[in-house]
């Protein structure tokens, strides 16, 4: 995209996720924001008229494809795409005119080409055209290819090859029957001249997307798959393996509609109902994504794998002892297999049964592998001091690179924190910055989070909104604040009230407003009532089932606090705790903890980190302008200096009766899914208020620029 405001760059980015996730009124809304503050962007006119094409609706497509071609005229994209949409319309003349127009454009003549053809035989599916080739000798090459003859598959693609080079879906024969020999790199050479032959054969980018996807080369098999999703949007094969690619990437929201429009095709298809499944997982979807695993896991000759991702389903459900189960069957049909090891310690931790934890990873590096997950579960439920039996093959793991592929950060921040527990704080923060530029490459930072989710809640409301009218279900007691200051502690206090159930952090209200909001903020107005009453109806479902019969339910997601002036109007008679902790201490200890895949990704980076926690300060200042009354804030060190005044206050405030075991929260059995499971288990201590300062070098930057936005203020009175 052109030199644009970061303001247009950050609405074009909500807009290609919101697109890419099926969301289309949020991206629709977003691009139309985006031409408002600037008509003259070629890219935002393609990706409208793609959203509509997405939709089913080309002739709606049609205008925002002549404004991008107009704009950028030497797009061959924009050529293909609009042309598309002229024949879905139903529009001949239209395309014919196109086509001629493309003859004096400054176009690749391959794609006036293309062109031509597309508009002569209504080509939309991306089959190519078989030139002066023999189709019945071209049709003998596919049969030997289709009926295992995979040599002489090659060798007739060959010689029909060397006679019509230019020909692609002989080279993608060919390609095909290299592949099926083990002959990758030739089969990718093929794949790859095929495209360049003719870009619009969508078989050979599917083909190619496929080969790369089962090397491993998610990133790279992503283009190919997408092109091929240009050009044949209705196949299921392309949706399938663009899904999966997608949830190798990580990128889970993006894959949910591409899985789902697979799976009605591919209902029997083993491989695409786990990567669905996998996705919905990792979304918090988790009743879902049980119900698609559960029919695999059950089968009498379950793979690991599928045990394993079962195990992880309703360990989130905290259905522990039935997870337990499948982790075990995982085990005997494979001994020592590493996901269901790590399954059965993570359960351990969260029940507060850290000897058993450390009990399987002990046995998973008796087989001389080392997870750098479970590393870091051992490493935070004891103090590992030079003698620890397991460090010396931990630190052998990281100095010769042969831990599990992809936990090498997880391993680093276990050896950082072996450090910082025998007093040896230099090569504590080496290691710790080590681990966040590990996490930095695979997961890079995206600037400003905190703010963006402050600017969205702050820009969405307004003071003449009124509260909906009460909801059936439990009362919800939000318990927010950054990362890793203090609110695990706080909800553990109140959730052990007999009257509470703990829901962890389970983000309902944020989930219920997201939308909503993005799409208010794209309409720059604020969130209607109707859109409140909908978010409080979904709120209160969602509540009644997590509740599990329980009056009152604590959400203690990060960050609720930036819709803190919501919650009095979707949740009436709610309660919002905003726990704050000295700025020093939260950041160190935000910076050296190892954080859920791809989330809170502004941790990494000591300024980052600082600008980020600045904006929290800057999104509670404003509602404690303007919602004065929505919220009680605790400060962490408080509530350490007097644990019993403290639990009292929050008891009191959560509208409950005392009752002593919220003073016993260490006693409280309830599942801890998060990084402070160790933490709660204990009695309060006061180790952790200060902490910053034997870092308070290595601290310098982000110090620095707390200081300078006032920050520190209250904390250096």
């Amino acid at each position: 995209m052109a030199q644009v405001s970061p303001q247009i760059k950050t609405h074009f980015a909500e807009a290609q996720q919101a697109q890419a996730s099926g969301r289309y009124d949020v991206a629709k809304a977003l691009y139309t924001k985006i031409l408002r503050l600037n008509e003259r962007l070629p890219e935002v006119h393609f990706h409208l008229g793609r959203l509509e094409m997405q939709r089913g609706a080309p002739k709606k497509a049609i205008k925002p494809l002549r404004r991008a071609l107009e704009l950028k005229p030497t797009e061959p994209m924009v050529w293909r795409l609009l042309l598309d949409a002229l024949i879905a319309s139903g529009d001949s003349s239209g395309a014919d005119t196109l086509v001629r127009a493309a003859q004096s454009a400054p176009l690749p003549p391959q794609t006036a080409r293309e062109l031509a053809i597309k508009a002569r035989t209504g080509n939309r599916s991306g089959e190519a055209q078989l030139g002066g080739a023999d189709p019945v000798a071209f049709q003998q090459a596919v049969q030997l290819f289709e009926s295992g003859q995979h040599a002489e598959a090659a060798q007739a693609a060959e010689a029909l090859h060397h006679r019509h080079p230019a020909v692609a879906p002989i080279l993608a024969v060919l390609g095909a029957a290299r592949a099926a020999l083990g002959e990758i790199d030739a089969a990718e050479f093929a794949y790859r001249e095929a495209i360049a032959r003719d870009d619009s054969y969508a078989e050979a980018h599917l083909q190619l997307g496929q080969l790369l996807y089962g090397r491993g080369s998610y990133e790279s098999a992503t283009v190919p798959l997408e092109r091929a999703n240009e050009l044949t949007p209705d196949n299921p094969l392309v949706a399938r393996f663009l899904g999966l690619t997608a949830v190798e990437r990580e990128r889970y929201a993006m894959a949910l509609p591409l899985l789902e429009k697979a799976a009605k095709a591919l209902p029997d298809d083993t491989s695409l109902t786990f990567g669905h499944a996998r996705a919905l997982h990792l979304l918090g979807r988790h009743d879902e994504a049980r119900t698609l695993v559960a029919p695999l896991a059950d089968a009498p000759d379950a793979p690991p794998g599928h045990l394993c991702l079962m195990g992880e389903i309703l360990t989130s459900l905290e259905e522990q002892e039935a997870a337990r189960a499948h982790f075990d069957r995982a085990l005997a049909t494979r001994p020592g297999f590493g996901p269901a090891i790590s399954g059965l310690a993570w359960i351990a931790q969260q029940q507060g049964n850290f000897d058993l934890s450390a009990e399987y990873f002990t046995q998973a590096s008796a087989g001389g592998t080392i997870d750098g997950r479970l590393a870091r579960t051992y490493s935070a439920g004891r103090k590992m001091l030079a003698d620890d039996p397991l460090l010396p093959q931990m630190q052998a793991a990281f100095d010769e690179g042969t831990e599990l592929p992809g936990s090498r950060a997880d391993l680093t921040f276990a050896l950082a924190k072996a450090a910082e527990d025998q007093g040896k704080t230099a090569e504590a923060f080496e290691k710790i910055s080590l681990a966040n530029a590990l996490l930095n490459e695979r997961f890079p930072i995206r600037s400003r989070m905190v703010r963006d989710l402050y600017q969205r809640g702050t820009t969405t409301w307004n003071a003449a909104l009124t509260p909906v009218a009460p909801q059936d279900g439990p009362r919800m007691v939000f318990v927010t604040g950054m990362p890793r200051s203090g609110t695990t502690l706080v909800e553990q206090i109140i959730s052990s009230h007999s009257t509470v159930t703990g829901g962890g952090e389970i983000g309902l209200l944020s989930r219920a407003l997201g939308d909503r909001q993005r799409l208010a903020m794209a309409e720059e107005r604020s969130v209607s009532p109707s859109q409140l009453q909908a978010a409080a109806g979904e709120v209160a479902e969602q509540a009644t089932a997590l509740a599990s019969g329980a009056p009152v339910l604590t959400d203690k997601a990060i960050l609720t606090s930036s819709n803190a002036g919501f919650v009095p109007l979707v949740c009436p008679g709610s309660r919002l705790i905003v726990v704050r902790r000295d700025p020093r201490d939260n950041c160190l200890s935000m910076f050296k903890n190892r954080f859920r895949d791809g989330t809170h990704r502004y941790t990494t980076d000591l300024e980052e980190l600082a600008h980020n926690y600045l904006a929290h300060l800057e999104g509670l200042a404003f509602w404690r302008k303007h919602t004065p009354d929505a919220f009680l804030e605790v400060r962490y060190e408080n509530l350490i200096a007097d644990p019993e005044a403290g639990a009292r206050a929050l008891v009191d405030y959560a509208g409950l009766e005392w009752e002593d075991a919220c003073l016993r929260f260490y006693e409280n059995t309830r599942t801890v899914k998060t990084l402070s499971a160790f933490q709660v288990r204990q009695p309060i201590y006061s180790s952790s208020v200060g902490a910053w300062r034997k870092f308070e070098k290595e601290l310098t930057p982000l110090i620095d620029i707390l200081r300078k936005g006032g920050a520190l203020e209250e904390w250096e009175a």
